[in-house]
């Protein structure tokens, strides 16, 4: 919980940002849009974990919090496009989706990292290019 509540406040010191003129909006909203969509899959996958544990009702109460991130990330990611560039927003939107995926999994979920040094390398300098393609086509 501690994780989620650590994306969803980065969002928000995003949304803060681009109301002060700091951060783009499209750019802003493209965070939000992307920390819904990635917690989206996590919420999912929580509940499923949290079956055996807590009863039939987890995986329920994961699923619901699967649909309202989902509709949150696309409300956020229609504002982004709205205000910006469509190529930029769904690639920042798909970036941070990804990495809020990956980091909560990793993190909180248990899920394995690549055993090997060449594995964890290729593993980063993956999510390094997506950043970096990111970035690129916003330009």
């Amino acid at each position: 919980a501690g994780l989620a509540l650590a994306f969803i406040g980065c969002a928000a010191a995003c949304e803060l940002l681009a109301r002060s003129g700091a951060l783009p909006l499209h750019v802003a909203s493209s965070v939000a849009a992307g920390v819904c969509f990635g917690l989206s899959a996590c919420s999912t996958r929580c509940g499923l974990t949290l079956a055996r544990p807590l009863g039939p009702a987890a995986p329920l109460a994961g699923i619901a919090g699967s649909v309202v991130l989902s509709s949150s990330g696309f409300i956020a990611q229609t504002r982004g496009l709205k205000g910006g560039r469509a190529l930029s927003v769904v690639a920042y939107s798909n970036l941070v989706a990804l990495l809020s995926a990956v980091l909560f999994g990793v993190l909180a979920l248990d899920e394995p990292l690549p055993s090997s040094t060449a594995g964890r390398v290729t593993r980063g300098a993956a999510l390094g290019l997506l950043c970096v393609a990111s970035y690129l086509l916003q330009l």
